[in-house]
């Protein structure tokens, strides 16, 4: 094999290198914007249909911790997704993470808070299996964080 024909093989196999690695950051990208726009719909759901509710409807009743700590865990859910928005070019998965946890707090603590003041009367029980990241209502998949 003469050397242009070495030379051109090694060329050619470093071309396919950079676009296999291409494709490769292309699919973390688009793995990490869609478990990035599942949170954010989670959190969207979560703050809509018991975040909200619970406000509206037992804030009188709720404890001065309870109200404390339901405007903490909303707090840094809100921050941590608008963290995500504003550092685009900078977040990565441990960023994503953060703000999944943070989903994760405020709606097991909303949807228990919704269960005690019987914001909706079919609410029976809020578990979360880590596993699988699932919040679980009733012991049915309810919210999936990934």
């Amino acid at each position: 094999m003469g050397l242009g024909r070495v030379i051109s093989h090694a060329i050619i196999g470093g071309v396919l290198k950079g676009v296999q690695e291409a494709a490769k950051e292309n699919a973390r990208i688009q793995r990490f914007d869609q478990s990035r726009g599942q949170v954010g719909t989670v959190h969207t759901l979560v703050t809509c249909d018991f975040a909200l509710p619970l406000h509206q409807k037992a804030s009188d009743r709720m404890t001065a911790k309870e109200v404390q700590k339901i405007n903490e865990l909303a707090n840094n859910a809100n921050y941590h997704g608008q963290f995500l928005l504003d550092h685009v070019a900078e977040v990565n998965e441990q960023h994503l993470k953060n703000y999944a946890v943070a989903v994760r707090k405020l709606a097991i603590v909303a949807m228990k808070l919704c269960q005690k003041y019987c914001i909706y009367s079919d609410i029976q029980s809020v578990t979360y299996d880590s596993r699988r990241k699932m919040i679980m209502l009733n012991g049915n998949d309810h919210y999936s964080l990934v």
